[in-house]
C-alpha cells in the first residue's frame, strides 16, 4: 500500500518532463525529505479517488524546502497576499513548478541588484541600471512604482482581459533605465517545464487583442491580414497576448523600450516550440521593431552567465542551490 513514505515517481507528459520529475525526485531525496506530498485527488462516480504520493511532491507545510531562502520564501508568499498570483498550493508542494523556479531565480537576482545589472546588460548588450524586478506581474497593480508611475484612473496597461482569477499577466516584469536615463522594459515567460499551451483566438469582443494588434508597431497587421486563418491558436496565441501586452505597459509607464522574451530549457524545444516551428510562425508576423524586441533565450545560458559573473561572489551558496535544483 502507498504512503508519504513510499512515493513513486511521476512519469507522465514528454520525454523532457519525466525527466524533469526523475532529476527533481532526486533532489529531494539528497535534502533528506523523507514525507511526500501527494496528487489532486478526482471525484469517479460520486466518489473520491485520493491522488497518489510522489517523489517531486511537498506536503504543503514543507512548502519553504521549494525555495532557496528564507527570505525568498517569504517574498513568494507575500506576492501572493497583495493579489493574484497563479496556484499558491502548486508552488508550495511541486518541485516541478515553473512559477516557483521563476520565484528563485528572479527573486534571487533582485537581492543582489549589481548582478541583476550586469546580467541585463550583457543580454541587452548595453549597460543599464535595473530598478525593479516584479515576479507574476499584473497590469494596473504597482501602479506607483518609483520611476514608473502612471495614473491608472486615466490609463490602461492591460490588454482587457484581466478579471479576479484570469487576465494575461507576465511571469516577470524588469524595469530599467540605461545611461540616458530612459527608461524600459522587459516581460518574460519562464517556461521552465511546460510543453505547448494557449488554443484561444482573441475573439471576445471585451478583449482589445485585435484593435491593438491593428495599432501595434512590433505585430506585422499587413502579413496577418494576409494569412488564410488566425495565427493565434495554441502556441502563439500566449506569445501574441503577451507582445501586446508589454506595448501596452511600456507606453503607460513612458518608457522607450518594450522587449518580450521568453526563457526555456534549451531540452524543451521540441515540445515548447515544436522544433523551432513556432518561433517561425512568430517571427513572420513581427515588423522589424518587434524582431528586435522578441527573444527566446535558453535557461541554461543565463544560468551560465550567471555562474561566470558570480566567480568568487558571496553569494554563491544560494546560486549553487538554483544549480543544484534546475541544472537538469
Amino acid at each position: 500500500m502507498e504512503n508519504l513514505y513510499s512515493p513513486k515517481i511521476y512519469q507522465s507528459g514528454n520525454i523532457w518532463q519525466n525527466r524533469v520529475y526523475r532529476h527533481l525526485s532526486e533532489y529531494l531525496k539528497e535534502k533528506g525529505v523523507r514525507n511526500f506530498g501527494r496528487s489532486k485527488g478526482i471525484i469517479r462516480n460520486g466518489k473520491r479517488i485520493e491522488g497518489s504520493y510522489y517523489a517531486h511532491l511537498l506536503r504543503e507545510e514543507d512548502g519553504y524546502l521549494n525555495f532557496i531562502s528564507t527570505s525568498i520564501f517569504r517574498k513568494a508568499l507575500k506576492r501572493f497576499d497583495e493579489h493574484k498570483a497563479g496556484d499558491k498550493e502548486r508552488i508550495l508542494s511541486n518541485t516541478a513548478s515553473s512559477q516557483a523556479y521563476c520565484f528563485n531565480l528572479f527573486l534571487f537576482l533582485d537581492e543582489n541588484r549589481k548582478l541583476a545589472n550586469q546580467l541585463f546588460s550583457t543580454l541587452l548588450d548595453q549597460e543599464v541600471t535595473v530598478r525593479h524586478i516584479i515576479p507574476e506581474f499584473t497590469p494596473g497593480k504597482n501602479a506607483n512604482l518609483p520611476g514608473f508611475e502612471f495614473d491608472k484612473e486615466i490609463i490602461d496597461e492591460t490588454i482587457g482581459d484581466q478579471g479576479p482569477n484570469r487576465g494575461t499577466d507576465a511571469d516577470v516584469a524588469v524595469f530599467y533605465t540605461d545611461t540616458h536615463n530612459q527608461k524600459g522594459l522587459i516581460l518574460i515567460d519562464n517556461h521552465a517545464g511546460q510543453s505547448e499551451s494557449g488554443i484561444r483566438c482573441g475573439y471576445k469582443k471585451k478583449y482589445k487583442n485585435w484593435p491593438l494588434t491593428q495599432d501595434s508597431k512590433l505585430l506585422d497587421i499587413k502579413r496577418i491580414q494576409s494569412l488564410t486563418g488566425c495565427p493565434f491558436r495554441f502556441g502563439l496565441n500566449q506569445l501574441w497576448r503577451n507582445i501586446l501586452l508589454a506595448e501596452r505597459v511600456s507606453a503607460a509607464r513612458g518608457c522607450s523600450e518594450a522587449h518580450f522574451w521568453v526563457f526555456s530549457p534549451q531540452s524543451n524545444d521540441p515540445f515548447l516550440w515544436k522544433n523551432g516551428e513556432t518561433e517561425i510562425q512568430l517571427r513572420v508576423i513581427l515588423t522589424e521593431k518587434g524582431i528586435n524586441a522578441f527573444r527566446k533565450i535558453y535557461l541554461e545560458a543565463v544560468l551560465e552567465k550567471i555562474e561566470i559573473l558570480i566567480a568568487g561572489e558571496s553569494m554563491q551558496s544560494e546560486f549553487r542551490e538554483i544549480l543544484r535544483k534546475y541544472r537538469v
